[in-house]
């Protein structure tokens, strides 16, 4: 029985011809199509390093927002202990909003507003500072969801 795997009774493929730049028809301009996707990709790139930003800056709007909002006097001596856990969420939501900062003063507004073409040293400190909101995002939604747990047991099973 003949082997159906082999590859050596295939014909050999014709070299690739010369690609002759061709022209990109969305934008109806006479540049090579790999420019043409190389805008593209830069265009969604950018969307892209808007969209986080702007997602983190929603989510640390939110915690803000509920922090400003909490009520521990009804606790009695338990919402000293409550206090000091949204001190720690207010701390960690101040440092998501010094990061979204640092993002945006290093990448968003020199690529946005100013239009200049932002270097790698400074999109990878971007990158960090991103990175460095996500985390302490992430930590104070785990405290804030801990402190209501907490609080929800304590009025289910406290009186």
């Amino acid at each position: 029985m003949p082997d159906q795997n082999r590859t050596d009774s295939l014909p050999a493929a014709a070299p690739p011809a010369a690609a002759a730049p061709t022209t990109s028809v969305d934008s109806g301009s006479s540049q090579p199509r790999s420019e043409a996707v190389s805008e593209w990709d830069t265009l969604l790139s950018k969307y892209v390093c808007v969209w986080l930003w702007s997602v983190l800056v929603g989510g640390n709007s939110a915690l803000t927002y509920t922090i400003t909002n909490a009520g521990f006097e009804r606790w009695g001596h338990l919402g000293f202990l409550f206090a000091i856990l949204f001190i720690f969420v207010t701390v960690l939501v101040g440092i998501g909003w010094s990061e979204l900062y640092k993002y945006a003063n290093k990448l968003l507004i020199p690529a946005f507003l100013l239009r200049n073409d932002v270097g790698l040293p400074d999109r990878s400190d971007a990158a960090t500072s991103l990175r460095r909101a996500f985390y302490a995002i992430i930590a104070s939604i785990l405290m804030r969801m801990a402190i209501s747990v907490a609080q929800v047991l304590l009025t289910s099973f406290g009186d």
